[in-house]
C-alpha cells in the first residue's frame, strides 16, 4: 500500500504541470519530491531483492582482500570502500547510494524535459518505485545518461571515457557504447520498424541461443565480460531473481506493450516533432534498447541490456506531453500506464518488498530468500 500511497502523491503533485508551465517555478517541488524518494531508498531495511549479498559485501569489506576485491566490479568496490571508510552503518552506505543513483537520473530529466513532475511520476511508476531499491547496475546506468550530453558536443573520447567509468560499477555498461552511434543516426520510421520486427521474429524463434553461442566463440576472451556471457549462455531460459513470471508470458507481456507505445512515438515523431532532433534521437535510443530487449530474448537475466536505454522511454512520454494540446486526457493515459506498471512491479516482488519497512519501523525483520 505505501508505495501506491507515494504514487498518488506524486500524481498530486504532477497536476501542477497544469497550473506552472516553466520549469524553474515547478523546480522546488520537484527538489522536494527527489529528495523524499531519496530518503525512501537510503533508510529501508530488509526491503527489496539482493538485499543480503549488497549488505554482506558492505558489513565485510576491506580494502585489499581478496573478497573485495573480486566479488564486484573495481569501481563499485571503492564506491563501498569510500563509505565503509568513514562509517560502518549500512543506512549511510544507503543514503549515499541513493544521493548518488537518484540524483543523476534526477538531473536527467530536468535537463531534457521541461514537464519535470510528470517525469517523477513515471520515474516512480515505471521504473520500479524510481529505483529506490537499485542494484550497482543504477549507477552504471546513471553515469552512462550523463554521456548524453558529450554526444551532442561530439565529445567521443569523453563519452568512451565516461562509458569505461560506468563500467566499472557494472560491466553491462559496454553496451552504451553504441549509443553515440544510434544517438546520430538518421533512422526513418520504417528502418526502426523493420528493426524492431526482426528482433521480435528472433524472440518468438528463440534464436538467440545460437547468436549468444556465437559471439562467445567468436570474439577474443574479454575477462568478466566473456565470463558474463557465458553465465548468461548456461542460464537459458530461466526466471530472474524474485520474479514470478515465466519467459513466454514475459515475452508476450513485452510485445503487447511496444505494439502500443511504440506507435504513438513514432506519430508523434513525424508530427509535433517533426524538426526536433533530440525527440529523434531519443526515439532511436528507446527503439534500440527494444531490439536488444527482443534479441536476447531467450536470456531474461540478459535482458538488463536493454536497461540501459529505457529511461528514455520518460523523457519521451513527458516531451510529448508537454506539446499535446489535449494534456487532459494524456494525463490520464500517463497515468494509467503508470499506475498499471507498478502494480506489476510490486507483484513481482511484493515479499521483498511490501510492507516497506524502514529503521525506524518497531519491527525490522522480514524473511529475505
Amino acid at each position: 500500500m505505501f508505495y501506491f500511497i507515494v504514487f498518488f502523491i506524486l500524481t498530486l503533485l504532477s497536476l501542477f504541470e497544469f497550473a506552472i508551465f516553466k520549469k524553474k517555478g515547478k523546480l522546488g517541488i520537484y527538489l522536494i519530491a527527489l529528495l523524499g524518494i531519496i530518503l525512501i531508498s537510503g533508510l529501508r531495511w530488509n526491503t527489496g531483492n539482493d538485499w543480503h549479498p549488497y549488505k554482506y559485501f558492505f558489513d565485510f569489506y576491506k580494502f585489499g582482500s581478496p573478497y573485495s576485491t573480486l566479488s564486484f566490479e573495481a569501481g563499485f568496490g571503492l564506491f563501498v570502500g569510500i563509505v565503509h571508510y568513514f562509517t560502518e552503518n549500512y543506512s549511510f552506505y544507503l543514503l549515499a547510494f541513493a544521493i548518488v543513483n537518484i540524483g543523476i537520473k534526477g538531473l536527467f530529466f530536468y535537463k531534457n524535459t521541461d514537464q519535470i513532475l510528470i517525469a517523477l511520476l513515471l520515474f516512480w511508476g515505471t521504473a520500479s518505485f524510481a529505483e529506490i531499491i537499485a542494484t550497482r547496475q543504477a549507477i552504471a546506468i546513471g553515469i552512462c545518461l550523463l554521456g548524453i550530453g558529450l554526444i551532442e558536443k561530439k565529445k567521443f573520447w569523453t563519452f568512451c571515457l565516461l562509458v569505461i567509468i560506468a563500467m566499472q560499477f557494472h560491466t553491462s555498461a559496454i553496451i552504451f557504447f553504441s549509443a553515440y552511434f544510434v544517438y546520430k543516426a538518421r533512422w526513418s520510421i520504417k528502418a526502426k520498424s523493420a528493426l524492431l520486427l526482426f528482433s521480435i521474429a528472433i524472440a518468438v524463434l528463440g534464436s538467440a541461443n545460437a547468436i549468444l553461442n556465437f559471439i562467445i566463440h567468436s570474439i577474443p576472451d574479454l575477462g568478466r565480460i566473456t565470463e558474463k556471457a557465458e553465465a548468461y549462455e548456461k542460464l537459458g531460459n530461466s526466471k530472474t531473481y524474485g520474479n514470478n513470471v515465466s519467459k513466454g508470458d514475459q515475452l508476450l507481456i513485452g510485445i503487447i506493450k511496444r505494439v502500443i507505445l511504440i506507435p504513438i512515438m513514432f506519430y508523434y515523431e513525424v508530427t509535433l516533432f517533426k524538426e526536433d532532433k533530440k525527440f529523434k534521437a531519443f526515439v532511436n535510443l528507446f527503439i534500440f534498447g527494444n531490439v536488444i530487449y527482443f534479441l536476447v530474448g531467450d536470456f531474461i537475466s540478459l535482458q538488463r541490456l536493454a536497461s540501459y536505454f529505457y529511461l528514455f522511454e520518460i523523457v519521451i512520454l513527458s516531451l510529448i506531453f508537454g506539446k499535446s494540446t489535449k494534456k487532459p486526457i494524456w494525463f490520464l493515459i500517463l497515468f494509467a500506464y503508470s499506475l498499471l506498471k507498478l502494480y506489476y512491479s510490486w507483484n513481482s516482488i511484493k515479499e521483498l518488498i511490501d510492507p516497506y519497512i524502514w529503521i525506524f519501523s518497531e519491527n525490522t525483520y522480514r524473511y529475505m530468500w
